[in-house]
């Protein structure tokens, strides 16, 4: 009797490890990915640092960063002040002011894409996505002061060092009337995400952080100690494969969930066309991730299986 009650015990406690184990499998790899992605500065920069160099946020930046200049630059306005000084007739004024400014405007343009293919904007995303990565974990950890900052319900990223860079560059062009440039508050910041979930989020991040980077292993050290546990050895080892691989499903599930409501909420905006390029770039370690572990838990199962008795 004494013997069923310590094998009994021994399922029983079997049972609440694997339960444990399988209910933080999907935050131990979305957390240890954003350990390894975001919250590690070097990782992040070496994740999101080559897409300065993709053809799709070279554009997206291009576009973006000439239509905040062309709205505070009224080249006609500029061009039609210069003409009345040189001309005393009005209508040839008119006639000159609108295609001058149009091709000012073109310039301005092309001047804004050869920066954003040239080193000096390489140099620009790598000190913007630090400040960036920065900024995230100074507000996940109940900091609000910096290039990432809370303003109501949102997180909202400064680019004032993007555009003063970009000012910078059109002056040394030869385009002058960039450096009078002053670009309102309300059109330095691009809102990164809404916020209500915040104080979840850092109390998450302040109980888990120290343990994100060898939560994958503690996980894998709880199924094996269930399996240990198990009076049922094989099949445990199989339940375990199953759950391990529906737990790859899940993630992987939710990030094309993610990426679809990502990619729906810059539709109609110059950002556009990068953001399938960003989104797969910064998951790229969680998808690999869960490929990895798709394959180990069909091993698992099937180990499992042969080690049976059936």
């Amino acid at each position: 009797m004494s013997e069923g009650r310590r094998w009994g015990a021994r399922s029983i406690s079997s049972l609440i490890v694997f339960v444990l184990a399988a209910a933080l499998t999907i935050p131990a790899l979305v957390g240890h990915w954003g350990h390894r992605t975001v919250i590690d500065a070097g990782r992040y920069i070496e994740t999101v640092g080559p897409l300065a160099s993709s053809p799709e946020v070279q554009e997206a930046v291009a576009d973006a960063v000439t239509q905040a200049v062309l709205d505070k630059v009224d080249t006609e306005k500029q061009v039609d002040e210069l003409l009345t000084g040189l001309f005393p007739d009005r209508p040839v004024i008119q006639g000159l002011s609108a295609p001058i400014a149009a091709g000012v405007n073109s310039a301005i343009a092309a001047l804004i894409d050869r920066f954003v293919t040239s080193d000096a904007f390489q140099e620009v995303w790598l000190k913007l996505n630090t400040a960036l990565q920065r900024g995230i974990v100074a507000v996940l950890s109940g900091e609000t002061d910096g290039t990432v900052k809370l303003e109501g319900d949102q997180i909202v990223l400064d680019v004032s060092s993007l555009l003063g860079d970009v000012q910078t560059y059109l002056v040394d062009q030869g385009i002058s009337a960039a450096g009078n440039i002053t670009i309102p508050d309300n059109d330095r910041t691009i809102v990164l995400a809404e916020a209500p979930a915040l104080a979840q989020l850092r109390l998450v991040y302040s109980l888990t952080s120290p343990l994100l980077e060898w939560l994958p292993l503690v996980i894998a050290a709880l199924f094996a100690l269930s399996i240990f546990l198990a009076r049922r050895r094989a099949r445990t080892t199989v339940a375990t494969g199953i759950a391990l691989l529906v737990a790859g499903v899940l993630v992987w599930q939710g990030l094309g969930i993610g990426e679809t409501v990502f990619v729906d909420q810059l539709a109609g905006t110059v950002f556009a066309p990068a953001s399938t390029v960003f989104w797969n770039t910064l998951f790229v370690y969680l998808v690999a991730g869960t490929k990895a572990i798709s394959l180990i838990c069909i091993a698992v199962i099937f180990a499992g299986w042969l080690s049976g008795r059936t």
